[in-house]
């Protein structure tokens, strides 16, 4: 069984996930600091014998890191509208109905004053957007007999101590990703169609590189939008080929090597949180930081000390 180092329970980080899906410094704030305090308040809210107020306190705690917007909603919904129809064999027209009415319950941040008009446009959309999906993943899933769903896929990343992390969408080989609507100043409506990549994003190579490497499969990226779909595969995209994904599977092993170097150092200086932290750069202009601006005025006042 594998066992995790002293030096990386101390500081609740478990395993690498993706480098490329968020800034190093927004990464281990999230698994260092975020978990374990989200850990704890769930833990007080399932005690029975805590107090009102210390479980008022840890459900202020669970709002406070609630983490949401909409388009991760509206990517969230096609996938569900997906599995329906694929794994369980849903009516199409109601699967349709179900999305849009996923979408209109939504509730936008009440922080960010564009998210209430992207969840708009989102319920415009995104009945295109589901049918493009299913249309690219039923593509991407011929000659696959045993059709699944998410499954958990841990290895282990050359040079690593900590296992790698992952849930690939169908039968742990084919990735979906959906691309949305930006606002435009020059279109009528007030938006323009993001356009399907003409190669996998690099995060994405980053991804499904580390299922490859823990399943064996070559990897099938399936891209949507409202106007269409792409399918990439090993056999028309050079990126998916096996000796594409092995040079940026040590590109992935590298990130994750330094991360575990910055995990080991901290825990020699004494293992308090800001002694992790202060080891990386605050990135707070990285995209990744698009969180509420109590969260960021936090992880400033303990990049601060």
């Amino acid at each position: 069984m594998f066992k995790i180092p002293d030096w990386s329970t101390h500081y609740a980080y478990k395993w690498h996930s993706n480098p490329k899906s968020r800034s190093t410094c927004r990464t281990l704030f999230d698994k260092c600091y975020v978990r374990p305090a989200l850990d704890r308040a769930w833990k007080v809210m399932k005690d029975g014998s805590a107090s009102v107020e210390s479980k008022s306190d840890a459900r202020l705690t669970i709002d406070l890191h609630k983490d949401d917007n909409a388009q991760m909603c509206a990517g969230r919904t096609v996938q569900q509208f997906c599995d329906a129809i694929l794994l369980e064999e849903a009516d199409p027209t109601l699967a349709a109905q179900t999305a849009q009415e996923t979408m209109r319950a939504y509730k936008p941040r009440d922080w960010d004053d564009t998210d209430q008009i992207k969840a708009e446009h989102r319920c415009d959309e995104i009945a295109d957007v589901c049918e493009n999906a299913i249309t690219g993943l039923r593509e991407a899933l011929t000659g696959i007999n045993n059709l699944y769903g998410e499954k958990q896929v841990f290895t282990n990343l050359p040079g690593c101590e900590l296992e790698y992390f992952g849930i690939p969408d169908y039968s742990e080989r084919v990735e979906l990703k959906t691309k949305w609507d930006r606002a435009s100043k020059t279109a009528k409506s007030g938006w323009s169609a993001n356009s399907l990549p003409k190669k996998p994003d690099l995060a994405h190579l980053y991804q499904v590189a580390g299922y490859w490497h823990g399943t064996k499969n070559l990897p099938t990226l399936v891209y949507a939008n409202r106007l269409g779909y792409r399918v990439f595969t090993p056999d028309n995209c050079e990126e998916l080929t096996p000796e594409h994904l092995n040079s940026i599977l040590e590109l992935c092993a590298q990130d994750c090597r330094i991360r575990e170097k910055i995990l080991r150092a901290a825990h020699r200086m004494g293992g308090t949180i800001e002694d992790l932290l202060q080891l990386v750069e605050p990135q707070f202009g990285h995209w990744s930081w698009d969180v509420k601006p109590q969260i960021k005025e936090i992880a400033k006042e303990i990049w601060s000390r």
